[in-house]
C-alpha cells in the first residue's frame, strides 16, 4: 500500500502545517499573509541553514521582480506574528547583508496516510530532525533510491538558483546606480498615493481614462483598514509626467507611491505600474497588465489585489470581497462616469459639467450605483455654493434622490451614505439622522477624508467644537493637501476663538495653492482682521479673494460688509446696488445679504433676509448657532431664528 507522509513542524508553542497552510500557537490559528507563510515554510524546512536573500526572493516571487525591502517587510510581519523581537531573535536570525536563518529547535511531526486520505496510524509520531543543517542539495540525476519528492525539491532548487541569478542580473542592469547593499528591515507601508496614470505618448492621452483608472484603484484600496490611501482630489495635481516620485510621496506624506502608464492599443488596455518607496525612491514592486478595454473592471480588480499583496496587507474576508467587487456597467456608461469624476476633481464649476456626464452614464445603465453617487456629490456641491440654473433647494433635492437610489442599488457605498448625510444635515435639518449616516459612512470607510470633513462641519454647526476639531484633523491626516479641508481646519480654529492658530493655518493653505485656494483663505483672514478692527487690512484681503472667486455676488457681498463695518458707507452702498442688480437675474445668498444690511445698521431688513434664507433652506443657515453673525445675536429675534432651524435644543 502506498503511503504519503504529511509533514508538520513543531517549534516552541507553534505547529506549522504546510499542507493545510496553517500555523497554530497552542492550538489557536495564527494569521499570516500568504508570502509570509511561504517564507516561514522555507525557513523552517531549512532550519539552521543560512538562506541568502536572493534565494528566498526567487522562491517567493519566481515571476516578478521585487525589491529586497519587500522581503524584509514580510520577515518583519512574520517576526511580529511569532512575537520574535529583533533583540532576542528566538526564531529568525538576521545575517547582516546576507539573509536569514531559522534558529529555533524544530521537530518533525509525520502523519502517515493511505491513498484514500485515511490515517493508517492515528498516533502522531514526533521525530527529531537528524541535523539542524540539512545535507548539501544534489543536482545529480535521480537514483533508484530517491523519492519523487526529492526530485521535485532538486528541480525547484535548480530553478531557484537560475531565477536568483537572473533576478540579480536584471536588478543590477536596471538599478546599477542604486545602493547595492541589501535594504534593512523596513516598517510596514501604511499610507499610499495612487497617481493619475500617464500616457505613453502625448497622442494617446486620455485624461478621463488616466484619472479614472487611478480613481478606481483608489476606491478599491480605500476599503482596506490597514492602508490609508490619498483620495483622488489629493493626486489630481500630479497628472503631468512626474520625474521625482519620491519627492511627490514625501509631499503627500505617504510611505509609497503607485505610478503607472496606460496605453490603449486597438481593443486592449496595457498598463505598467511600479510601487516606489517615498523615503529613498527605490522600487518595491513592478508589474505589467494587458486586458481587453471592455474588461476595465477586471483590470482594476487585478491591479488592486496585486498592490495589496505587494504591500503584504492582511485582508479580512469582507475586505477581500470588497476589493474584488466591481460594477458590471456598460463600458460607455463607465467612460461617462470617469469623465464626470474627472470634472468633479478639476474645479467647483466642473460640477456643472459633471452632472451631464453622470446623467449620461445613468441613461446608459440605470443600475450603475456609482454614477448615482457621483450625481449626488455634484448636486450637493452645487447646492452649497449656489451655482447653476436651479435654486440650492432644487439641487439638494436632486442630490437626495440620487444618493437614495445609489443606496437602493448598493447599501455598502460609503460615499453615498456621506452624500445622504450631507443633505440630511445641510438641507433637511434632520440632525440625528444626519449624524447616524455620517457615522455609518465612516464605519464603512474609516479612511474617507470627505466623510470626516463633512462630519466635522456638522459637529461645528452643533457647537460640538472639540469633536469637530478632532474630525477635521483626521480628515487632514488623510488628505493633507486638500484645500477645502485645510480651509475648514482654519475655520474651526477661528470659531473656537483660536485666531492666531487660524491665521497660521489660513496662510499654510495659501502656500499649498496661492491661486485656487486663495479665495477662501483670504476671506478667512479678512474675517479675523475685522474681528480685530483691522478693516483696511481686511479689505485688502477681500480684494485678493475677488480674483479667485467665480461668483460675482459673493465677491461684492463680502466687500460690502467690510466697507460697512469700516465706516466706508459710500463704498458699501455702491457694492450693495450692484448686488441688487445681479439679484434680478441670478440667485443671491439671502444670508450673506442679511449680513450686509446688519453691518449697515438695518437690522429689520437683516432679519427679514435671514428668515428668507430659512424659507429657502439655504445651506449656510445651519451655522446660525455656531458662526458669528454680527449684531443680530443681541436681538431677541435671533432666538426665533434658531428655533425655526431646530438649533435651540
Amino acid at each position: 500500500m502506498n503511503t504519503e507522509k504529511l509533514r508538520k513542524y513543531r517549534f516552541g508553542p507553534f505547529l506549522l502545517d504546510p499542507s493545510e497552510e496553517k500555523l497554530l500557537r497552542d492550538g489557536e490559528t495564527v494569521t499570516l499573509t500568504p508570502k509570509a507563510f511561504e517564507a516561514l515554510v522555507s525557513l523552517v524546512e531549512k532550519q539552521g541553514r543560512l538562506i541568502e536573500k536572493e534565494e528566498l526572493m526567487a522562491a517567493l516571487w519566481p515571476d516578478t521582480f521585487v525589491e529586497e525591502a519587500n522581503l524584509a517587510h514580510h520577515i518583519w510581519r512574520l517576526r511580529k506574528a511569532l512575537n520574535d523581537t529583533k533583540e532576542e531573535e528566538r526564531y529568525i536570525e538576521t545575517v547582516p547583508k546576507r539573509g536569514y536563518r531559522f534558529v529555533a529547535d524544530v521537530s518533525e511531526v509525520v502523519d502517515e496516510s493511505n491513498d484514500d486520505g485515511q490515517k493508517v496510524d492515528a498516533a502522531k509520531v514526533e521525530v527529531e530532525l537528524e541535523s539542524k543543517v540539512p545535507p548539501p542539495i544534489s543536482i545529480e540525476p535521480n537514483s533508484a533510491g530517491t523519492s519523487s519528492s526529492g526530485i521535485r525539491f532538486r528541480g525547484v532548487a535548480i530553478a531557484v538558483i537560475i531565477l536568483a541569478m537572473l533576478t540579480g542580473s536584471l536588478a543590477f542592469l536596471k538599478y546599477a546606480k542604486s545602493d547595492p547593499s541589501p535594504a534593512p528591515d523596513q516598517p510596514p507601508i501604511t499610507t499610499l498615493a495612487v497617481l493619475p496614470f500617464k500616457p505613453l505618448t502625448d497622442a494617446s492621452a486620455d485624461p478621463s481614462l488616466q484619472l479614472g483608472m487611478a480613481d478606481g484603484v483608489i476606491t478599491r484600496l480605500s476599503n482596506l483598514k490597514e492602508l490609508t490611501v490619498r483620495p483622488t482630489s489629493a493626486v489630481i495635481a500630479y497628472t503631468a509626467q512626474t520625474a521625482d516620485l519620491a519627492a511627490v510621496g514625501r509631499e503627500l506624506k505617504v510611505d509609497s507611491v503607485l505610478d503607472g502608464t496606460i496605453q490603449r492599443a486597438d481593443d486592449r488596455l496595457r498598463i505598467s505600474v511600479q510601487l516606489i518607496r517615498s523615503s529613498d525612491g527605490k522600487p518595491i514592486w513592478a508589474e505589467h497588465f494587458d486586458e481587453r478595454a471592455t474588461d476595465i473592471f477586471a483590470l482594476q480588480d487585478s491591479l488592486s489585489e496585486r498592490v495589496a499583496r505587494a504591500l503584504a496587507i492582511k485582508l479580512t474576508g469582507s475586505e477581500s470581497n470588497r476589493l474584488q467587487q466591481h460594477y458590471k456597467a456598460d463600458v460607455e456608461a463607465y467612460q461617462s462616469y470617469l469623465k464626470g469624476r474627472y470634472q468633479m476633481n478639476m474645479a467647483t464649476d466642473g460640477a456643472l459639467k459633471a452632472v451631464g456626464f453622470f446623467q449620461n452614464a445613468i441613461d446608459r445603465d440605470p443600475n450603475f450605483a456609482l454614477a448615482y453617487t457621483g450625481l449626488a456629490d455634484a448636486y450637493s456641491l452645487l447646492g452649497f455654493v449656489g451655482i447653476g440654473a436651479d435654486s440650492p433647494g432644487e439641487q439638494f433635492n436632486k442630490a437626495r434622490a440620487a444618493a437614495t437610489r445609489a443606496l437602493e442599488l448598493d447599501d455598502s457605498l460609503a460615499d453615498a451614505h456621506t452624500q445622504l448625510a450631507n443633505v440630511l444635515f445641510s438641507y433637511d435639518w434632520k440632525w440625528e439622522e444626519a449624524e447616524r449616516e455620517f457615522k455609518y459612512a465612516i464605519e464603512l470607510n474609516p479612511n474617507s477624508a470627505q466623510a470626516h470633513h463633512l462630519y466635522s462641519e456638522y459637529l461645528q454647526a452643533m457647537t460640538r467644537w472639540d469633536e469637530g476639531l478632532d474630525e477635521i484633523k483626521r480628515a487632514q491626516e488623510l488628505d493633507p493637501l486638500s484645500l477645502p479641508i485645510n480651509f475648514h481646519y482654519a475655520l474651526c480654529l477661528s470659531t473656537m476663538g483660536r485666531d492666531d492658530e487660524a491665521l497660521e493655518q489660513y496662510r499654510k493653505t495659501l502656500e499649498i495653492d496661492p491661486n485656487t485656494g486663495a479665495s477662501g483663505s483670504h476671506w478667512g483672514i479678512a474675517i479675523i482682521y475685522q474681528k480685530r478692527g483691522m478693516f483696511d487690512e481686511a479689505i485688502r484681503e477681500l480684494e485678493l479673494a475677488q480674483q479667485a472667486d467665480p461668483r460675482p455676488s459673493f465677491r461684492l457681498l463680502n466687500l460690502a460688509q467690510a466697507y460697512a463695518r469700516a465706516g466706508r458707507r459710500k463704498e458699501a452702498l455702491s457694492n450693495l446696488a450692484q448686488i441688487l442688480q445681479i439679484q434680478k437675474t441670478s440667485w443671491v445668498s439671502p444670508s450673506s445679504l442679511a449680513m450686509v444690511y446688519d453691518a449697515l445698521g438695518d437690522t429689520d431688513q437683516a432679519f427679514a433676509l435671514w428668515n428668507k434664507a430659512i424659507d429657502e433652506r439655504e445651506a449656510s443657515v445651519v451655522y446660525l448657532k455656531a458662526m458669528p453673525v454680527g449684531d443680530i445675536r443681541k436681538d431677541p429675534r435671533y432666538l426665533d431664528l434658531l428655533k425655526r432651524v431646530g438649533l435651540d435644543l
